[in-house]
């Protein structure tokens, strides 16, 4: 069999953020400093178990960043003045214009959770 159950009856919350680039050509050097910035950051938090990034082809620098947390309780626990820390590193580090265009968790009320991943073993 060369399938792998990486979760199974999981009900674990995901945090869901849409990213619109300015600068469509920025796209590798924002996720290579997300990665080294927030994705760092994020996982020396408890609660933190996955981070996933998409990009939407047919809408030039559209990011998507999916983050799997253990429990709602961990990640809300997050001090605010760390999220603002981090924040101010990565647009420094970035230097230029993007918005959070969606917070596609908020829009369903934290109510969308990863219940069941498996992945092909290659």
């Amino acid at each position: 069999n060369m399938l792998k159950t990486v979760f199974d009856n999981a009900l674990y919350p995901i945090e869901h953020l849409v990213f619109q680039l300015s600068d469509p050509n920025s796209i590798d050097e924002f996720i290579a400093l997300d990665r080294e910035i927030w994705t760092t950051r994020m996982a020396s938090y408890d609660g933190f178990i996955s981070k996933e990034v998409w990009v939407n082809t047919k809408k030039p620098g559209e990011v998507h960043n999916v983050i799997i947390w253990g429990e709602m309780e961990k990640w809300k626990s997050i001090p605010f003045e760390d999220l603002r820390e981090i924040s101010k590193e990565f647009d420094e580090a970035y230097g230029k214009e993007y918005v959070t265009s969606r917070r596609i968790h908020k829009e369903n009320d934290h109510g969308i959770h990863l219940v069941n991943m498996v992945v092909k073993e290659v």
